[in-house]
């Protein structure tokens, strides 16, 4: 599901956003010059004794899917409780 806390970034080049990244653990989805959005989150170590930072950039095209199947179902289940209310 969509995380909706984030902050959107415009990149020209994969190296900007490696540039930008201050965390060990970086992930970075490139596609091609345009927006990303970037999330940042902490998750355990590979050894599982501490946490890391993490800083995650995906291009607005692979967010816009989500958000799109998001908006389709809500638009669902408002469609339904609209529906009982007029019953």
């Amino acid at each position: 599901m969509f995380r909706a806390e984030g902050t959107w970034v415009h990149a020209e080049s994969e190296q900007f956003l490696r540039d930008r990244t201050k965390s060990r653990v970086r992930k970075i989805y490139w596609k091609q010059p345009g927006w990303y959005f970037l999330t940042e989150y902490s998750q355990p170590c590979p050894r599982g004794c501490c946490r890391d930072d993490v800083m995650e950039y995906v291009h607005i095209d692979d967010r816009r899917e989500e958000i799109v199947e998001q908006m389709k179902e809500l638009s669902g289940q408002l469609k339904d409780i609209y529906q009982r209310k007029k019953e």
